[in-house]
Parts: C-alpha cells; sequence; structure tokens
C-alpha cells in the first residue's frame, strides 16, 4: 500500500462551490453568507472529491470512505468547511471562543437544510456537512443512478437537483469520470449488482 501525506491531498482538494448539486450548492452558498453575517466566519475547504482524494483520506484514517463512490462528496452534495484562520482546530479545541462558533456554524447549517457529519455514531466527521435528505453514505442505489443514469437523476432522487442555476452545468473532471466508471463497473461485477429496469 502506499504512503501518502496530508500533502498529497492537498495537492487534489477541490472548493469550487460550482461543483456542487445545484440544491446543495443553493444550500451551501446560504450557509457560508449566514455564518459570515452571525460573526462565525466559516470557509469551504472542500466540495467535490475524486476517487484518488477518497483513497488518500482512507489510507490517511480521515475517513471510512475507501473510495469516491460511498462518499457524498463525489456526487457534489456536500462540503467541508474551517475556520477562515485557525483551520481545524475549532473543531476540535475546547476553548470557549471554538466551543461558541462550533454551536454557531451547526445551528446555522441545520438552518440551511445540511446535516452535520459531528452528529455521526460510528465516526465523528467534524468539519463535514451534507444535504439533508441523505443518509452518512452513500447506498448501492445511489452508485446505480450515477452509473446507469447520470448524476442529474441522483440529484433528482434526493432533492438536489433544484437550487443555482449556476451549477447546472456540472461535469466532472474527465479523470473522475473514467476513474468512476471503471471502479463502478468493478464493483458492481464484484458485488453482483444489476442494472436498473
Amino acid at each position: 500500500m502506499a504512503t501518502y501525506t496530508d500533502a498529497d491531498a492537498r495537492k487534489l482538494v477541490m472548493r469550487d462551490m460550482r461543483l456542487l448539486a445545484p440544491g446543495m450548492q443553493e444550500r451551501a452558498t446560504a450557509f457560508v453568507a449566514r455564518c459570515e453575517a452571525a460573526g462565525a466566519p466559516i470557509l469551504v475547504w472542500e466540495t467535490q472529491r475524486t476517487h484518488d482524494l477518497a483513497r488518500i483520506y482512507y489510507a490517511l484514517k480521515r475517513s471510512n470512505a475507501r473510495d469516491g463512490w460511498r462518499t457524498w462528496h463525489f456526487y457534489g452534495l456536500a462540503v467541508d468547511v474551517i475556520h477562515p484562520t485557525r483551520q481545524w482546530v475549532p473543531w476540535e479545541s475546547p476553548d470557549q471562543a471554538a466551543v461558541d462558533w462550533r454551536g454557531r456554524v451547526v445551528e446555522i447549517a441545520r438552518s440551511c437544510g445540511l446535516d452535520w457529519g459531528g452528529d455521526w455514531i460510528s465516526f465523528k466527521d467534524w468539519p463535514h456537512f451534507q444535504f439533508d435528505t441523505l443518509k452518512p453514505s452513500p447506498s448501492d442505489r445511489s452508485i446505480e443512478l450515477y452509473v446507469n443514469h447520470g448524476i442529474a437523476a441522483l440529484w433528482k432522487e434526493v432533492g438536489a437537483l433544484e437550487g443555482a442555476p449556476a451549477a447546472s452545468s456540472f461535469a466532472p473532471p474527465p479523470n473522475v469520470i473514467a476513474d468512476g466508471v471503471a471502479d463502478t463497473r468493478r464493483m458492481m461485477n464484484a458485488l453482483g449488482v444489476r442494472k436498473f429496469r
């Protein structure tokens, strides 16, 4: 198994909010604006995630997702946020300023229709926020929808197709499509998953 570092991960991080599903982009934009207005500023650290980055995070034990298929970031339905100056520190720090910031950020996220990874039972993902109609991780059905019918079909299924028009031209980078389709077909064959009818 390859050895990875944080520097390897940082090279692959994508922060462009236009990579999000239209509904997620709308909610994430409101989230950022409301946090700023409430004096709890955030920086969107990551939006969409490739299979390569998901594998690096898994190797670094930062995620339970072995590849992109099992993280909502891959589908443009999640963001990771940090403090603009203190970065990740406020997510784990016991100091009162961090506790206050965390509380305001999480409350605002929920008011924007986002679920928080810090609420998960088995793996706490403190900086993670995702579209609120989703389970913590994508299901086989999510993968099948993406592979057989495209990203718009998945977004429609979860209610994230409507929203900010700027996101409607979403197209994953070519390496994500090539890597993803090949990985999906191998995984579906190994699991015996059939195409939707």
